[in-house]
């Protein structure tokens, strides 16, 4: 007899849900569960480690912006204009407050029709270009096997209102006899906006906790000794308290196509340099730096994010700062990820429920995926 899935992912879910939130008591009962490593970066990255166990390395792309290679390596070119000197004068005027320069991008993409620019900086545009997050392989294998696929990003309304039809669709599949790999992605909302030490990010893991106890109790009454269930989620969350500013070009000059690029993703710095002696002296100033850390060759080997394209250096914030102004967002978080991965507060949690457990038990989110083929029995 065949072995049936339930996959339950619960983007933003601490591990440490315990020690936060005591009432969650069937996701505190359960017998099998651990802290998982996330990856270096964020959900266009974490997703396709999780489910296909593939590292930046190995999918070819880091991070939702990436500069623009064609452009770096002479492949195309590029020439200064008025309308350049133009952006950067809108970038100084509109930076503070943050709100403006939002909403600012936000009509400039819906007129222009590039979509969604972030926040980044119009003098810096030109240079950079989106991933193609939505090519990664990230549930081929669980559609190969006939899981019925109910996401969150793939549905209308409000992160919450997503969130309510997810489980109302999975819940209606699981009892028509379907294995099913569905995901939640509200509390991810809730942590940046209220922050994870809130009474409404505790609510909403309350709110998950008996929705993951219908959906498995559905699941296994069905299914019995074949059942397996995986609960897992992508990193954790930490308070933000305190905004950075750093000013590169106060220090190494101007930005340009023979110097040095950088990009500020909310908790992470990259910077691109073309002069070894340049990069050098950023180097060093980034290690100098007091309220961060640069991530050595040997780690970015580890996590799988040692490419040149991703940048010559990449810098992490201390657990707690963002970059502010930044180059997301209108408001300044109450939560964020995407801080150092071994840090306490950005492990995941990954829980099993069912007869048998294939060790090694996980303990990075690369790992996810191979426990899952051993538990199917592939």
């Amino acid at each position: 007899m065949s072995e049936r899935l339930l996959v339950i992912f619960i983007d933003a879910l601490p591990f440490h849900v315990a020690e936060m939130v005591p009432e969650a008591a069937f996701l505190n009962s359960l017998e099998h569960r651990g802290s998982l490593v996330p990856g270096v970066g964020f959900s266009i990255n974490l997703w396709p480690e999780l489910f296909a166990g593939l590292t930046p390395d190995e999918l070819g792309f880091f991070n939702t912006w990436t500069l623009r290679q064609s452009l770096w390596c002479g492949e195309a070119s590029y020439e200064p204009s008025a309308m350049s000197w133009v952006a950067r004068l809108v970038d100084r005027c509109t930076r503070r407050p943050q709100i403006a320069s939002r909403a600012l991008h936000k009509a400039y993409g819906y007129l222009t029709g590039q979509g969604n620019l972030a926040n980044i900086p119009f003098g810096q545009l030109p240079f950079f270009e989106r991933n193609v997050g939505d090519s990664a392989p990230l549930f081929d294998a669980y559609e190969q096997r006939g899981s019925v696929m109910v996401r969150h990003d793939k549905l209308q309304g409000s992160s919450e209102q997503r969130d309510e039809q997810v489980y109302a669709e999975a819940l209606s599949q699981i009892r028509a006899g379907r294995d099913v790999v569905m995901t939640f992605g509200n509390l991810d909302v809730v942590g940046h906006h209220c922050g994870p030490h809130s009474d409404r990010f505790y609510q909403q893991i309350v709110q998950f906790d008996d929705w993951c106890e219908r959906l498995v109790d559905a699941f296994r009454s069905l299914h019995g000794r074949r059942a397996n269930v995986v609960i897992c989620s992508d990193h954790g969350m930490a308070a933000v308290d305190k905004g950075v500013h750093l000013d590169l070009e106060r220090h190494f000059g101007r930005l340009g196509l023979e110097t040095y690029f950088y990009f500020q993703d909310s908790v992470m710095l990259r910077v691109w340099v073309k002069s070894p002696i340049l990069l050098k002296e950023i180097g060093d100033f980034l290690a100098g730096l007091q309220y961060g850390e640069l991530l050595d060759a040997a780690e970015r080997e580890s996590y799988g994010v040692s490419s040149g394209e991703f940048g010559d250096l990449i810098f992490f914030l201390d657990e707690g700062k963002v970059f502010w102004p930044g180059w997301y967002g209108a408001r300044f978080p109450a939560g964020m990820h995407g801080y150092h991965p071994e840090l306490s507060s950005q492990q995941a949690l990954l829980a099993y429920c069912g007869e048998q457990i294939p060790p090694p038990f996980p303990t990075r989110s690369r790992e996810v995926e191979g426990f899952v083929r051993r538990l199917i029995g592939e």
